[in-house]
């Protein structure tokens, strides 16, 4: 019993490490996914007129 404690309490030890790389990746999407709206709201822009 005490060999599965230590285990779960190591696999959550390992998930709090995991979730702030979690995050990063997380934030990074939303930076490339937020470039590629800019890009081709410019594109349209431009096709318009606009710019």
């Amino acid at each position: 019993m005490a060999i599965a404690m230590r285990l779960a309490a190591n696999m959550e030890i390992d998930m709090m490490r995991l979730r702030p790389i979690a995050s990063l990746n997380t934030a990074e999407n939303n930076i490339k996914t937020a470039s590629v709206a800019v890009e081709t709201e410019r594109d349209r822009l431009a096709t318009a007129g606009d710019i």
